[in-house]
């Protein structure tokens, strides 16, 4: 026969029985627990939803501001076009500069170069009556000389137009120009040839604009970056960053865009606004780029 099993005791029973989460836990102490879980709860709800309404409120505090500045930087533009064109007209007007392309057109030059303290950084061309350049000066890039091709605007002048406009650059890398013509009449408004100015958005003029906007400025001739403000830890200059097709497509036919893109190792709010030249032909893109962490400090700030 085999030995009798012997009993476990009660303290093994117990031991062996499964505690559970709350099973050390008299009932009054698990009815106290269980109503604090309960009334933490909705306070956890509550905060993770006032964190994303805070969240949101920044995205959209960011978006208005990067708006904001889209809409200085194109009047900017705007007031540069202005500028330009003032100085065409005032060119054209020039004492002396009639009498100089009828008696001696070559000397046009000298004037130009006695003028160049007072002129735009780009190119000035005068043309006789014929439109043949006479006398050309580039103002900051000598670059600009054998690169700008102002046949067109020329005939306008010629043909008794002042006009400014937005043009294409000679190449698809080239950068946008800023392009303001005028006819040289002499005192009994005889035609006596034309002035061109042209200022190219390029590098120079990025960098003008961030200094009054604070925010880096990137130029696009259609969907191609061209020329912008931002410089790489060398000292080399960027030409800027791609923008995405859904963008370019959307502004390319008139439209303003605000993104979130990431570039040179950083995060930036970007607005983009379309550049059209006089017809309403939409040649390329303006683009301003705040740096997210910048503005965001400025909000805590304020």
């Amino acid at each position: 026969m085999s030995a009798p099993t012997p009993r476990r005791r009660a303290s093994d029973r117990v031991r062996a029985t499964p505690v559970g989460l709350f099973g050390y836990l008299r009932l009054r102490h698990k009815l106290a627990l269980m109503l604090t879980i309960a009334a933490l709860l909705p306070v956890l709800g509550a905060s993770t939803v006032a964190m994303r309404l805070v969240l949101a409120g920044l995205k959209s505090g960011v978006r208005t501001q990067t708006e904001r500045t889209m809409r200085v930087a194109l009047n900017l533009v705007l007031a540069n076009v202005k500028d330009v064109f003032e100085e065409a007209i005032r060119l054209s007007e020039q004492a002396g500069l009639s009498d100089l392309l009828l008696l001696d057109p070559q000397s046009t030059g000298e004037l130009l170069m006695h003028k160049e303290s007072q002129l735009l950084p780009g190119l000035v061309e005068i043309a006789d009556e014929t439109g043949k350049v006479v006398g050309r000066r580039a103002v900051g890039g000598a670059q600009l000389t054998s690169t700008l091709s102002s046949t067109e605007a020329i005939r306008g002048a010629l043909s008794y137009e002042r006009r400014v406009t937005i043009a294409r650059g000679p190449s698809p890398g080239a950068p946008l120009m800023i392009r303001a013509s005028a006819p040289v009449v002499d005192d009994a408004y005889q035609l006596r040839g034309a002035v061109v100015v042209s200022v190219p958005l390029d590098a120079e003029f990025a960098d003008r604009l961030k200094a009054q906007l604070s925010a880096d400025v990137v130029v696009y001739q259609a969907d191609a970056p061209t020329a912008s403000s931002f410089v790489a830890i060398d000292g080399r200059r960027e030409v800027g960053f791609a923008a995405p097709t859904a963008v370019t497509t959307a502004v390319l036919a008139g439209d303003t865009r605000v993104i979130e893109a990431n570039a040179y190792g950083r995060m930036f709010s970007v607005g983009y606004a379309p550049l059209q030249d006089y017809e309403g032909h939409h040649l390329g893109m303006l683009a301003v780029a705040a740096d997210e962490d910048a503005l965001r400090s400025e909000e805590h700030t304020v």
